[in-house]
């Protein structure tokens, strides 16, 4: 049995997956050549980078609340992150925008995850008040510890790299929420339509988080289970 390779999310944090009620330890590390990876939110774009890379070492891709390429303006339209996908195209910009989220964090973190939550759908709010301390502490990791990090993955993620897409020959499941703000479904219906084997569940009425938590679990296990 094998542990599947994790791709966390940006802004983002292996610890993460606690939110979903799991450690790191639950998964395998990039020297083990896993199978199977899994990917939450812009780690989609990580994981798909690897298994073009690599599909030799790859043999099933789990993408869950997916952020697809973003190709022209249009592609952010109804995007709550669009202000900082915008300002990771200017290596000035984006130094900017994290000097700013990082000021904001350390003075009133409540106030800048309740920012980041604001405009989210239910379910994500429910999501977001029973995991405060956590979501806080992942934030902390990312825009403070790790910020060269979180910058070089932002960069790259504003590329357009569509192009790999099809280069992708593992099946790939994808998991959306109908209500997702922060990647709205329809990024996963551009991933479907562009990866040569894919299947989407569509998870009604759930945003982001909510959807990460819903299926993590259930993904896990599947990966885990002996063949």
């Amino acid at each position: 049995m094998t542990q599947p390779l994790y791709f966390h999310g940006i802004p983002g944090a292996a610890a993460e997956v606690a939110l979903a009620g799991h450690a790191p330890t639950d998964f395998g590390t990039l020297s083990t050549h896993n199978g199977h990876l899994i990917a939450f939110s812009l780690g989609a774009h990580r994981a798909l980078t690897y298994a073009a890379a690599y599909p030799d070492r790859v043999t099933q891709i789990t993408l869950i609340s997916p952020a697809a390429p973003i190709r022209t303006p249009a592609d952010l339209h109804g995007v709550a992150g669009a202000p900082v996908f915008k300002a990771a195209r200017s290596p000035l910009g984006l130094r900017g925008l994290h000097l700013g989220q990082s000021l904001f964090l350390r003075a009133a973190p409540n106030r800048f995850l309740a920012m980041l939550f604001q405009d989210t759908c239910s379910a994500d709010q429910s999501f977001a008040a029973g995991h405060q301390s956590q979501l806080i502490s992942v934030l902390r990791d990312s825009l403070l510890y790790h910020g060269p990090a979180y910058r070089a993955a932002l960069t790259a993620y504003v590329q357009d790299w569509s192009a790999l897409l099809p280069q992708i020959t593992a099946p790939v499941t994808l998991h959306h929420g109908t209500a997702d703000t922060w990647a709205p479904i329809r990024m996963a219906d551009q991933l479907m339509k562009a990866l040569p084997n894919a299947v989407l569940h569509r998870h009604e009425g759930l945003g982001h988080y909510s959807t990460y938590k819903a299926v993590l679990t259930k993904c896990l296990l599947a990966a885990q289970a002996p063949a």
